[in-house]
């Protein structure tokens, strides 16, 4: 079963690198990383069920999305906040995979690689962190906002830059929205944090 689920995660990774390849934005942010190793098996935490359900039911043809949902249930799922921070309902419709990075399913400290899901119509309030970021939306649509900026509406192919410390939003269109996005920077571990 170890070894299944080691091919599972080696072969969303081997997508996860194609996509970077093949996205300039991505690749120019970041280079893929070289140290790559995969985690130990850790005792898992406990997984957001409602969240993950969410994710396979989603409607999507990237092949990054559908490794994903392939094999939702072997992949080590996160949320940054708790039901106190942002209400229940968010925490239903949101998780994301840690794919790369300090803490995650294979271990990187030169970036970090997330594979992210909101539902349909979340309002993720401004916050910030210390790591430099990129998102490319793999499906689905989401408006950033920013402290100075007027709102953007970004989809499907698009990605959106954020420097260290920049203040953001997000509020997730009528399908969800569904990223790939790179964290990099010398605070890369810290977690971002509400400004509300």
């Amino acid at each position: 079963m170890l070894k299944a689920k080691n091919q599972a995660w080696e072969h969303i990774l081997e997508i996860a690198r194609r996509v970077h390849s093949e996205t300039p934005a991505l690749s120019t942010f970041a280079p893929w990383p070289t140290d790559i190793t995969i985690a130990p098996q850790a005792v898992p935490q406990e997984q957001p069920e409602t969240a993950i359900n969410a994710v396979k039911a989603y409607g999507a043809s990237h092949p990054l999305i559908k490794a994903v949902q392939d094999h939702a249930d072997d992949l080590v799922w996160k949320q940054s906040y708790r039901d106190d921070d942002l209400g229940r309902d968010f925490m239903d419709h949101y998780g994301y995979i840690e794919l790369f990075g300090p803490d995650g399913m294979f271990i990187s400290h030169q970036c970090r690689g997330f594979i992210g899901y909101w539902g349909a119509g979340l309002i993720y309030p401004m916050h910030q962190h210390a790591a430099e970021e990129i998102y490319l939306v793999l499906e689905g649509s989401v408006t950033f906002e920013g402290q100075d900026q007027a709102p953007m509406l970004y989809r499907k192919g698009q990605t959106r830059r954020h420097s260290a410390y920049e203040p953001h939003a997000m509020r997730i269109g009528e399908k969800g929205f569904m990223t790939f996005a790179l964290w990099r920077g010398k605070d890369m571990a810290q977690p971002p944090r509400l400004m509300v």
